[in-house]
This record gives C-alpha cells, structure tokens and sequence, in this order.
C-alpha cells in the first residue's frame, strides 16, 4: 500500500512540473477582431494557457506600446490598428494578431431626423417634410431623398424594415432587400436609383468609405427572374444571355465632379453561356470601398442594358474612415 501511495504522489508530482514547463499559449475573444467607434474605449483581454513565469509584448508596427497581459485601448484616430501581442517564458512562446478598427459605422438602424421605424414598413421621407427634396441623418452623413408631392414615389434613399419576400411582381416588393432568411429586426435603406446619381454627403468631412453591404431589392429580382408585365401590358422578358445590372459607387469632390476611383457592384451578371448560372445576389454582399480614397460625398448610379428594368437596390452598414 506504501508503494501505491508514493507513486500517485510522484506522479501527481511530474504533472506539476510538465504543467510548468510548457510554453504559453495564447485565446484571443473574438479572434482578436474589433471595430469600435471613434473615442471609444475596449479592453483587450486575452486568455493565456500555461500562464506560468510569462512576459508579455504588444507592438503596434515596431514599436512596444504595452508589457502587460491586458491593454486598455482608447481609439484616437479613425484607422486600422494592427497590433502584434506576443508572450513567452523559459518553455516557448506564442504570438498572435490583434486588429482594431476604429471607424464611424452607419448601420441604419436609426435615423436621426426620423421616429422609429415599425416593423415590415417602408418610409420613403423623413420627419422634417414632405413634398421636397430632404436627407435621412445618421451621425452627420445625409442620404438624399426626393419625393412626390403625393409622397408615393421617391428618387434617392428610404428607411426600410421590410424582410418579407413577395413572389409575385408588384409595388408590395419595392422597398425589401431580397434575403431570404433575414433577421426580422434589421433595418437598411431602399433605394430608387430613377436619376442619375444617389447622394451620400459627409456633412463637410472627408472619409474613406471602407465597406458597405448591398442586395438586390425584391421586386427587381422578380423581374429579372421571372419578367413582368406592365400596367400597360408591356412585356418585360427575364434576364437573358449578356444582361447586366450594377450599382456604381463613385467618390464626388468639392467641385461637384467625381474625385478618385470607381467601385462596381454587380447585384446581375448574365455572361454564362448557360442559364442557370445566371447571378441574381440573393444575400447580403460586403463590398471594399477603399479604392475610393478620401472623399466629401458619395455618388450611387445603376448601370445597365436593360432600360425597361427598375433601377432599385438596398444597402446598409456603410464603413467610414479618415
């Protein structure tokens, strides 16, 4: 019995001292991915296995900005940070990236000149009018928006929370992002691209627009699927061999001309020589912005072949950047 006793005491002993000889090993939450908001303030707290004797680094570039386990980090400019943390003792060491970005990030969710939006509803002016040319507000950036003296028709921007898809072409599916699936409580902007040029004004900043998410709209899927018949009983055919249809994303400057480069978004793409490959977006897409560089406003347009087509499309969580 004696025997028994000293060997589960050594080998309780010989655990300890593997256990304490092992290199650390580093659990990032998140995977070590943020964004945050200018001035805003997070700690960055990794987990660390094997946490025994260890000394810690973070760097930002080359340069060692922390020796401590956690950082509190304040965001003082409007960029990517892209830190390196790396810990080690006598056993080993581990590194791991930690990327902040600190940007101003528009999700629609509210609206500043607007009351709050009800579920399944399209609102196509904002509360300070109706029968004018007006901008839905969120955090400085305006959304142009030009409505019918009737208010039933709008060139520019409206506030939606519609997520039911229809399945039949009419104007009860203008106005809803078609993904099928989507949260129930999300709210994006409609837009009626009927002129040339949708407007995004950064209220006298200049930003580098990072991303901004895209869909189709319901009724134009419909159309392009399915064709159409007008209230004049002209026929709309389906998509066919070669069609298009894109949203072009353009940086405007000071004097009113566009100012750096262009973004394409394809939402249709017809150049499959079979059918049923096809693209209709039928989801959420996230597209980099960044190549248009630092500008005052955005300018949004459709282009396309197909004339008869309704110029409609939805977007959300615009990224921007100084």
């Amino acid at each position: 019995m004696a025997v028994i006793v000293v060997a589960a005491a050594f080998a309780v002993s010989c655990s300890k001292d593997e256990y304490s000889m092992r290199s650390p090993k580093i659990y990032m939450p998140q995977e070590g991915r943020y964004v945050i908001s200018p001035k805003d303030t997070i700690e960055l707290t990794p987990r660390i296995l094997y946490d025994d004797g260890t000394r810690y680094e973070w760097k930002d570039g080359g340069d060692v900005v922390s020796t401590s386990r956690d950082m509190t980090f304040h965001s003082s400019q409007m960029r990517d940070y892209d830190y390196q943390f790396t810990v080690w003792n006598s056993s080993g060491m581990d590194t791991a990236r930690v990327f902040v970005r600190v940007a101003l990030g528009l999700t629609m969710d509210g609206m500043s000149n607007c009351e709050t939006i009800s579920d399944g509803t399209l609102q196509i002016y904002p509360t300070s009018g109706t029968g004018q040319e007006t901008s839905f507000v969120s955090k400085g950036v305006t959304f142009s928006n030009v409505i019918s003296k009737d208010t039933t028709s709008w060139n520019g921007f409206a506030w939606s929370s519609k997520t039911a898809e229809v399945q039949s072409v009419g104007n009860g599916a203008i106005g809803t992002a078609y993904v099928p699936g989507s949260d129930a409580s999300n709210k994006y902007l409609a837009v009626s691209g009927t002129e040339d040029a949708t407007v995004i004004d950064f209220g006298g900043n200049r930003y580098t627009p990072v991303s901004m998410d895209f869909a189709n709209d319901n009724l134009l899927y419909l159309v392009a699927k399915f064709g159409a018949m007008t209230s004049d009983s002209v026929i709309i055919n389906p998509v066919g061999k070669n069609d298009y249809y894109r949203v072009v994303v353009e940086g405007i400057g000071t004097n009113g001309m566009p100012d750096g480069s262009r973004v394409s978004v394809d939402l249709i793409e017809c150049s499959y020589d079979n059918p049923a490959k096809y693209v209709r977006l039928s989801e959420w897409k996230t597209v980099d912005l960044r190549a248009i560089g630092s500008v005052g406003r955005l300018q949004l347009r459709v282009e396309t072949n197909r004339a008869d087509y309704p110029r409609l499309y939805c977007i959300d969580n615009l990224v921007l950047q100084e």
